[in-house]
């Protein structure tokens, strides 16, 4: 018997592909001007791994369904008005997620990037 945590990881795991785990590592680092809007912005993503620039929005949707990622929309006023920008952030859950897989992969010899 599981309990519901290990149910929900069980269930993300069967929906988490490399290109998930490798947008999970990006967010774990504090993005390009983080004092300012707190998160990543898909464009952010784009420009650090052009890898996933195509399914950059596909991805954080199937990760934020899983509760590994979260998402806000961030206002800030600027010189010639104000302006909104929705960023993300990985999730306590997100982060709990990536060190199994790190454990998982030192138990079995792998290693993860």
């Amino acid at each position: 018997m599981t309990d519901r945590r290990g149910a929900d990881v069980h269930r993300a795991v069967a929906d988490i592909a490399e290109w998930h785990i490798r947008l999970l590592g990006l967010l774990l680092h504090d993005p390009p001007l983080a004092q300012y809007l707190g998160g990543w912005t898909p464009e952010q993503i784009a420009s650090q791994d052009s890898g996933l620039a195509s399914g950059v929005m596909s991805l954080l949707r199937t990760l934020e369904l899983h509760g590994l990622v979260a998402s806000k929309v961030v206002s800030r006023n600027i010189p010639i008005g104000a302006s909104s920008w929705m960023v993300y952030s990985i999730t306590p859950a997100g982060r709990d997620f990536v060190l199994r897989l790190e454990d998982d992969a030192e138990t079995v010899g792998g290693e993860v990037t």
